[in-house]
């Protein structure tokens, strides 16, 4: 039976998140528009393909660095330079929407627990023993990553345990957390026994099959590495609407649609009926909601495809040739990605609906 839509869990650290909520207490533009992208696709548009955590000792990390931004006035970064400090109204409107995200669970914490901190003994001997990378022209080596780290990688591992399906994904600007993580998928069984590993899976009931997460270097990731982990790239922004389900879609709908079929029916060489077995229909279901702002369900958008191919709709759409389909433009004109908060966006647009809207809202999403 093919799935409505896949589920991607998004598992957050300090820096990439930081990088949504305070985008200049980073240096790179990059980071900033991916962050944020990140975070407006879940806050903003709704999308219930990803769905965002914070390990709980991230939380009092961010809720720190809005401090330091806002008081910290004799020491660091504001010090340097005071254009960066944040102003009162920044300051309380972002704190208040992160804390209501975290209180409504828009986005999930992950508490700190006991197994997790069991857990960090399968992490901690590879974070010591490989250097992974060495700078030996200007002796500028990086060490081993800190304990927070540890336990990010641990709160990661355990909701990988717990959901399975190699569906969850930490997302850092870390590189020796993303090196520790991407070693540790490729561990022999050599390698866990030179390491003392082995001890501690027996005892915790643990085998090295989908405990380790996957990983994702927000600065530095290719555009596939992206369309990989978050299942298509870039995202959308805006709120999504639906197709119901005895409704037609417009005609510059369906010529734009199957345009983005014929898209990925080139990038991944794949045919409409193979298309449910291959991940092409999760990054087809993202460029459908990116550029027009349409939510479709897996199994609706291959019934679709389907119907379009058996009235000659695709055939018909292929003759116009690729001069033509470039001219193609979407139906719905969403904004340019902006590399601000999502949150701030989130906030400001909460506080002019009345109570009683947003509950319904609410309802209605499912969150």
């Amino acid at each position: 039976m093919l799935k409505q839509y896949p589920v991607r869990h998004i598992v957050l650290d300090t820096n990439s998140l930081a990088a949504a909520l305070v985008p200049h207490s980073v240096h790179s533009q990059r980071l900033r528009d991916r962050a944020a992208q990140l975070v407006r696709c879940r806050l903003v548009a709704g999308w219930e393909t990803l769905r965002l955590y914070v390990p709980g000792i991230c939380v009092a990390e961010i809720l720190t660095l809005l401090d330091k931004y806002r008081f910290c006035t004799w020491f660091g970064p504001v010090k340097k330079d005071p254009g960066r400090r944040l102003n009162a109204r920044a300051y309380r409107t972002v704190r208040s929407a992160f804390l209501r995200c975290l209180h409504d669970r828009r986005i999930e914490q992950i508490d700190l627990d006991h197994k997790q901190i069991e857990l960090v003994e399968l992490i901690s001997p590879l974070n010591q023993r490989y250097q992974f990378r060495r700078r030996r022209a200007t002796k500028n080596i990086p060490g081993p990553m800190s304990t927070g780290d540890c336990l990010v990688a641990a709160g990661a591992m355990q909701l990988n345990q717990r959901l399975g399906d190699d569906s969850v994904v930490v997302v850092t600007d870390d590189r020796r957390l993303a090196d520790v993580l991407t070693i540790a998928r490729g561990l022999s069984l050599l390698q866990v026994g030179r390491l003392g590993l082995r001890e501690g899976l027996r005892r915790l009931g643990l085998t090295l099959d989908s405990l380790f997460p996957r990983v994702v270097h927000l600065r530095t990731a290719t555009k596939r590495e992206l369309r990989a982990a978050f299942l298509g790239w870039p995202l959308p922004q805006q709120e999504l609407g639906l197709l119901l389900p005895n409704e037609q879609a417009p005609e510059d709908t369906v010529r734009f649609l199957i345009k983005l079929w014929l898209d990925v029916e080139a990038e991944y060489e794949v045919s409409i009926d193979k298309l449910p077995y291959t991940r092409a229909i999760d990054d087809l279901r993202t460029r459908v909601a990116t550029q027009t702002n349409l939510e479709l369900t897996s199994h609706k958008l291959y019934h679709l495809l389907l119907t379009w191919r058996k009235g000659g709709r695709i055939r018909e759409v292929r003759s116009l040739g690729k001069r033509v389909l470039r001219g193609l433009s979407p139906p719905f004109f969403p904004p340019p990605l902006i590399p601000v908060s999502g949150l701030r966006d989130f906030v400001s647009r909460e506080a002019k609906t009345p109570r009683g809207q947003r509950v319904r809202q609410r309802d209605e999403r499912g969150y």
